[in-house]
């Protein structure tokens, strides 16, 4: 598109509107994605790994309706 982006400088440029100088964007910590988790999925992580956001504690999942299946000796 430009053939002469090297005849001005790119400060120049990202003023006049022609090209876009992107910015550092944040990277989050393992703590800080997992407060984003909802609080009804935080059930299914695991506690162990010392990453949990504080002041909650995961409730244990419930015991499954479905009845365990067990492979038959033939």
């Amino acid at each position: 598109m430009f053939m002469f982006a090297g005849a001005l400088p790119e400060s120049l440029m990202a003023r006049m509107g022609k090209i876009y100088i992107g910015k550092p964007f944040h990277v989050k910590t393992r703590k800080e994605l997992l407060a984003t988790v909802k609080p009804s999925m935080r059930q299914h992580l695991r506690s162990d790994t010392g990453d949990m956001p504080e002041g909650e504690i995961p409730k244990p999942p419930a015991p499954s309706p479905f009845i365990p299946l067990v492979p038959q000796a033939v």
